[in-house]
C-alpha cells in the first residue's frame, strides 16, 4: 500500500478522537498513574525516605505492571498477584541475600526460586507480573550481596520493598477514585449490547425465511455473527472479574452467572437458527420454505419478531438504564452499531422506544380481549423447557405473555401446515421404502471394479464402503439419491428440496420456541417481579461467591458421575490401583512434561546469566553494566515455541525506545532553569510520551510487550540518573555512557535469549500445533463417546426408563464441562497458529491453514454437538414415538456415531505418525446421513395415518428429535472438512 499523508493525517485524526472519547479513559488513567509516579520520584523529601532512593523506579515498575485502565474486578486480581509477587521475592531475596557468604548454597537455592518462577510463567500469561517481579527481586538479591562483599543488604531490600508499594498505592487511588469502571457495568453494558445484536440478527434470520435478503443484510449477518462470539468471550471475562468487586447492585453473583448462562443459551439458538438459514441455502430450499411453510403465516411471524424486539429492549431498558450509555463501554468492546449502520432502510425501529413497547402491551391487551383473554394454541404449541425455570403463565407480565401468545399461534399455524402436507402426500415420502431396512450390497457388487476408476461413457457412479453406505434401496433410483457421492446435502430437485424444507421447518419450530423459552427465563431472572427489578443492596460478591449456593427449585440433585455412567450404560473407567513405581513413573510424566521443560529452559537461562556475577572475572561488568535488568529482556524473550521468538525479539525495541527518548529528554533539559535536569519539562514531556504506549498496551493486546519494555526501561534508567545526580548528588556517568550501557544489556540479553531459544530445548511451533490437534481430535472423540451414551439412553426407552433424573442430570453436567474444555484447548490451540508462519521450513512447510480449517471445523462441530444435546435435555421421549419414529432410526445414530469416531481417529493417526490419510476414507461418501433424514420423512409421513400419530406430530418430542436429526447432519459435514483438512497437510496414500 502505497504511503498517503492523507491516511495517516486521517488515522491521527481518529486515534484523537478515540482518546477523547470514553473509550480512552484506560489510557488517560494509567498515563496519570504513570506521571504521578514520577512527580513523586523527582520530589526530594520523597526519596530521601527510600532506604534505597535509586529503586525508587520501582513506582513506575508496579504502575505499569498493575495496567490501571483496565476494570476494578480485573484491576484487583492483577493486584493480589503483584502484591504476592512482590512479597514472595521479598523473602526470597531476603533468604539470598542471607547465604551471599557460600555461593553454592545460593545458587542451589536460587535455581529452586527462579524454577517457581518460570513454572508459573509457562501455566499462563495471566502470571507475567508475577514471574517478572519474582524473578527480579531474586537476581537483585544476589546482585546486591555481591555488590556489598557478600554481606547481607537489608537496605536494599526495604527500599525496594517501599518503593513497591508506593506504587501499589498510587495505582489503587487511580484505578478505584478516578472513573472507576467495574466488571459488572462493563458486563451489563456488553450484554445490552449482546442481546440487541441478537435481535437484529433473529430479525434477519427470520427476514431471510420469509423473504429474501440483500447482498447489505447477508454481510451484515456474517459481520453479526462474528461480533457476537466476541461478546460472549467479553461477557465470560468480565464476570470471570467480577467475584472480587463490591457493588450497590440488583443482582448477586449467583444472579450474573444464570443470566451468563441463559446469554449463552439464546446466543447458541440464533447460532443454530443461523446454521440452518446457512444449510438451507446450500440446499436451495429456502423458496420452498417461503412458498410452502411461511407464505400464510408472514404477518404472525413479524409479530413474533416484534414480540421478540420488545422483549429483550424491556430487558436491556432493566440492565442498561438511561445513565448506562453504551458508547460509555471500556475497550474491551469493539464498536457495537452494525445495525444502526446499515439497517436504516428496514422497516421499524432497531430498538424500540418506550413509546413503542407500551403501545404494543396496549395492542397485544386489545387482541386479549378479542380472544376473551384466551390463550389460543397452547394445549398444541411446542413447549422447550429453558435452562432456568420460568414463571407460571397466570403471572406472567403482558410482554412475556404476548411473546408466548405469538410463538403458540405462529407455531400452532406451521404445525397445520406441516400436517396438512404429511396427509396430502404433499411430498414424495410416505410410500418410500425405508433405507435402513434395505440389504446391504454384495462384495461382488461393491467392489466389482476399482473405486478410483471409471469408465469413459459409464453411468455407473463409484459404490462406496458399506459402513457408510449403509445399504442400498432397490427403491430408491442411485442417479437420483446422489450426484458424485461426496455431497452431503439433498441433489437440487424438487421432491428434495421439499423433504430438505420440511426438515428445517421443523428444526425452525423447535429453535423459536427455544429462543421464546430463553428469553422468559432471563426475563425472569432480570424481573423477579412482573411490575419491577429487585431493589439495590450491598453486593459483596467474593462472600457470595464462597458461600454454598442454595439449590434452585425444580434442579434435581445429581448423583456421582461413576454411578450416572454406569446407569445410562456406558463403559465406566475402572479406577486403578497404583503402586510406588507407578508413582514413580507419573512423576518422570510431569516432569517431562511440556512446562516443566520450558520452566527448566527458562531457569536455566537465567541461572547462566546469574553466572556472570558470581564469576569474579565478570562480576564488575555485571554490576557496573546493570546486567540484573537483563533478566527482564531473558524471561519475554525465552519463549514455549520457537515461531514465537521473532515476534517477542522485535518487541524489544520497545526498551530501546525506552532509552533513547529518556536519553533525550535529559539531554533536552539539561542545565535548565537552574537544574542539573529540570524536573518540571521533564514530567511535562514524558506525559505527553506516555499516552500512546498505554493506549498500545490497553488497546492492542501483541504491542503489550512493546510498550511494557518501552516504559519499564525508560522509568529505571532516568531515575538512576536524576536520582544519583540530582538527588543524591553522587559521581555518575554522562547520560550518553548510561544508555550505552543501557543498550548494551539489552543486546546481552537478546544474545542469551536466542542462543537458548535457538540451540537449547527447541521447541517449533508446528509440532506444539500438532500435538495439540492431536489431543484436540482425540478430545473431541472421547466427548462424543458420552454424548452418545447419553443420547442413546433418552432415546431408547428401556435404558430411559431405568435412569434417574439425577443420572441424566450428572451427565449433562459433565458433557457442559467437557465442551467448555474442549472450547479453551481451541482457543489456546489457535493461538499458536500464528507462531508457525514465523518459523523457517527446510523441508516442506507446514499446512498452518489446514490448521486453522480443523480448528474452525472442530469449532463448529462442537456448537452442533452442543445443539444436539441441548435439543435431549434429559428428558426421555415419549414411548409411542420412540417406538414408531425413534427406534427404527437408532441404526442410523450407532452407524453416525462410529463413522465420526473413526473419521476422527484416523485424522489424529495422520497428523501422529505424520503419515499420509487413507485416500479411501475421502472417497467414502456421507450417504447414510441424507438415508437418515429421508427415512425420518418417510416415517413422519406414515405417523399421520392414525390420530395418535398425528398427535404425537404436534409434541414437543417430534419437534427437538427433528432438531437432534439436522444438528447431526449439520456435524458430519464438520467431520468431513476436518478430513479433508488433515489430507492437505500430509496428503493421501492414493498413487498417482
Amino acid at each position: 500500500m502505497p504511503f498517503s499523508i492523507a491516511k495517516l493525517g486521517a488515522g491521527f485524526v481518529n486515534w484523537l478522537k478515540f482518546l477523547f472519547s470514553w473509550k480512552g479513559i484506560p489510557t488517560w488513567k494509567g498515563t496519570l498513574a504513570y506521571v504521578i509516579a514520577y512527580i513523586l520520584a523527582f520530589i526530594f523529601p520523597f526519596t530521601e525516605k527510600i532506604a534505597a532512593p535509586p529503586q525508587v523506579s520501582g513506582l513506575m515498575i508496579i504502575v505499569v505492571l498493575s495496567t490501571p485502565g483496565v476494570p476494578v474486578g480485573i484491576f484487583l486480581d492483577g493486584v493480589i498477584w503483584l502484591i504476592l509477587g512482590i512479597m514472595g521475592g521479598a523473602l526470597n531475596a531476603y533468604v539470598l541475600t542471607n547465604l551471599g557468604q557460600v555461593l553454592v548454597a545460593q545458587g542451589v537455592v536460587y535455581f529452586i526460586f527462579v524454577y517457581v518462577y518460570a513454572w508459573a510463567k509457562a501455566v499462563s500469561l495471566k502470571y507475567l507480573a508475577f514471574t517478572l517481579l519474582g524473578i527480579v527481586w531474586c537476581i537483585s538479591g544476589v546482585a546486591g550481596t555481591l555488590g556489598n562483599n557478600n554481606e547481607p543488604n537489608i537496605p536494599f531490600v526495604v527500599g525496594t520493598l517501599q518503593a513497591y508499594f508506593w506504587g501499589i498505592a498510587i495505582v489503587l487511588f487511580v484505578n478505584l477514585f478516578v472513573f472507576p469502571t467495574s466488571c459488572e457495568y462493563i458486563w451489563k453494558s456488553t450484554t445490552v449490547s449482546a442481546l440487541q445484536h441478537m435481535d437484529t440478527l433473529s430479525r434477519l434470520l427470520l427476514q431471510g425465511y420469509s423473504g429474501i435478503l440483500t447482498e447489505s443484510d447477508s454481510q451484515l449477518r456474517a459481520e453479526l455473527v462474528g461480533q457476537l462470539r466476541r461478546e460472549i468471550d467479553v461477557i465470560d471475562q468480565m464476570l470471570g472479574g467480577t467475584y472480587i468487586e463490591v457493588m450497590w447492585s440488583r443482582w448477586s453473583l449467583h444472579d450474573l452467572t444464570d443470566m451468563t448462562k441463559i446469554v449463552h443459551g439464546l446466543h447458541e439458538t440464533v447460532m443454530s437458527i443461523n446454521s440452518d438459514y446457512s444449510s438451507a441455502e446450500k440446499a436451495r430450499c429456502t423458496k420452498d420454505i417461503r412458498e410452502r411453510f411461511l407464505q400464510g403465516s408472514v404477518p404472525d411471524l413479524r409479530r413474533l419478531s416484534t414480540a421478540i424486539s420488545v422483549t429483550i429492549s424491556e430487558l436491556c431498558s432493566v440492565l442498561g438504564p438511561s445513565s448506562l450509555s453504551t458508547t460509555k463501554v471500556q475497550s474491551e468492546i469493539t464498536q457495537l452499531d452494525l445495525e444502526s449502520q446499515q439497517l436504516a432502510d428496514q422497516a421499524g425501529p432497531v430498538s424500540p422506544t418506550d413509546d413503542v413497547i407500551q403501545a404494543f402491551k396496549k395492542r397485544f391487551a386489545e387482541e386479549m380481549e378479542a380472544h376473551d383473554g384466551a390463550v389460543t394454541a397452547t394445549n398444541s404449541a411446542i413447549h422447550v423447557p429453558s435452562t432456568a425455570a420460568a414463571p407460571a403463565s397466570d403471572s406472567l407480565p403482558l410482554t412475556l405473555r404476548a411473546l408466548k401468545e405469538y410463538t403458540d399461534r405462529w407455531t400452532s399455524q406451521q404445525l397445520d401446515v406441516v400436517g396438512h402436507l404429511l396427509l396430502s402426500s404433499g411430498f414424495e415420502a410416505k410410500d418410500r421404502l425405508l433405507t435402513v431396512n434395505a440389504p446391504l450390497a454384495s462384495i461382488a457388487e461393491t467392489f466389482s471394479q476399482d473405486c478410483t476408476l471409471r469408465m469413459p461413457g459409464s453411468n455407473i457412479a463409484t459404490i462406496p464402503y458399506t459402513l457408510r453406505l449403509g445399504s442400498t434401496s432397490a427403491s430408491v433410483d442411485s442417479d437420483v439419491t446422489e450426484k458424485d457421492g461426496d455431497e452431503i446435502s439433498m441433489v437440487d430437485n424438487p421432491a428434495d428440496r421439499m423433504s430438505g424444507a420440511l426438515t428445517r421447518m421443523y428444526s425452525l419450530l423447535f429453535a423459536m420456541n427455544r429462543l421464546s423459552a430463553e428469553l422468559q427465563a432471563l426475563h425472569s431472572r432480570v424481573l423477579p417481579s412482573a411490575r419491577s427489578p429487585p431493589p439495590k443492596r450491598l453486593r459483596i460478591h467474593l462472600y457470595e461467591r464462597i458461600s454454598r449456593r442454595a439449590p434452585l427449585p425444580g434442579h434435581t440433585i445429581t448423583v456421582p458421575l461413576t454411578e450416572a455412567v454406569v446407569a445410562i450404560g456406558a463403559q465406566g473407567k475402572v479406577k486403578p490401583t497404583w503402586n510406588l513405581w507407578d508413582w514413580f513413573l507419573a512423576a518422570e510424566r510431569f516432569l517431562r512434561g511440556p512446562r516443566n521443560v520450558y520452566a527448566f529452559k527458562l531457569t536455566l537461562a537465567i541461572e547462566f546469566l546469574t553466572i556472570l556475577a558470581w564469576a569474579p572475572v565478570t562480576r564488575p561488568w555485571f554490576l557496573s553494566y546493570g546486567l540484573p535488568l537483563t533478566v527482564v529482556t531473558v524471561v519475554l524473550l525465552v519463549t514455549p515455541t520457537f515461531g514465537e521468538t521473532y515476534l517477542w525479539t522485535l518487541q524489544q525495541l520497545g526498551g530501546v525506545l525506552g532509552y533513547i527518548s529518556m536519553l533525550i529528554l535529559l539531554e533536552i533539559f539539561r542545565n535548565v532553569g537552574g537544574f542539573a535536569y529540570n524536573p518540571y519539562g521533564i514530567v511535562c514531556l514524558i506525559g505527553v510520551w506516555t499516552i500512546p504506549f498505554m493506549y498500545i498496551m490497553h488497546e492492542v493486546p501483541i504491542g503489550f510487550p512493546f510498550g511494557l519494555l518501552a516504559l519499564v526501561f525508560g522509568a529505571i534508567y532516568m531515575c538512576n540518573v536524576y536520582v544519583n545526580v540530582v538527588i543524591l548528588g553522587a559521581p555518575y556517568a554522562s547520560p550518553s555512557y548510561a544508555a550505552g550501557q543501557s543498550l548494551a544489556t539489552i543486546a546481552v540479553g537478546i544474545a542469551l535469549g536466542a542462543v537458548f531459544q535457538f540451540l537449547i530445548l527447541r521447541n517449533p511451533a508446528r509440532r506444539t500445533l500438532r500435538k495439540a490437534l492431536i489431543t484436540l481430535l482425540h478430545t473431541n472423540r472421547t466427548y462424543l463417546s458420552l454424548l452418545h451414551a447419553y443420547l442413546r439412553a433418552l432415546q431408547t426407552p428401556e435404558i430411559g426408563s431405568t435412569v434417574s433424573a439425577g443420572a441424566y442430570s450428572a451427565i449433562e453436567m459433565e458433557l457442559e464441562r467437557r465442551e467448555a474444555s474442549i472450547r479453551g484447548q481451541i482457543m489456546t490451540t489457535s493461538q499458536m497458529v500464528g507462531s508457525v508462519f514465523g518459523e523457517p521450513h527446510w523441508d516442506a512447510p507446514f499446512g498452518a491453514d489446514a490448521a486453522s480449517k480443523v480448528l474452525e471445523a472442530n469449532e463448529i462441530l462442537l456448537e452442533r454437538l452442543r445443539d444436539a444435546r441441548t435439543a435431549m435435555r434429559s428428558q426421555p421421549f415419549h414411548p409411542h414415538l420412540a417406538r414408531n419414529f425413534i427406534g427404527p432410526l437408532a441404526p442410523y445414530r450407532r452407524q453416525w456415531n462410529g463413522t465420526v469416531r473413526m473419521a476422527l481417529y484416523l485424522s489424529a493417526a495422520s497428523l501422529s505418525s505424520q503419515t499420509p490419510l487413507p485416500a479411501d476414507m475421502l472417497k467414502v461418501p456421507w450417504k447414510f446421513v441424507n438415508d437418515m433424514v429421508q427415512d425420518a420423512l418417510a416415517l413422519s409421513a406414515r405417523m399421520s395415518k392414525d390420530d395418535l400419530g398425528r398427535a404425537m406430530l404436534k409434541t414437543p418430542d417430534f419437534s427437538r428429535f427433528w432438531f437432534f436429526l439436522l444438528a447431526v447432519s449439520a456435524a458430519t459435514e464438520q467431520v468431513q472438512a476436518i478430513e479433508e483438512a488433515c489430507a492437505s497437510v500430509y496428503g493421501t496414500d492414493e498413487i498417482a
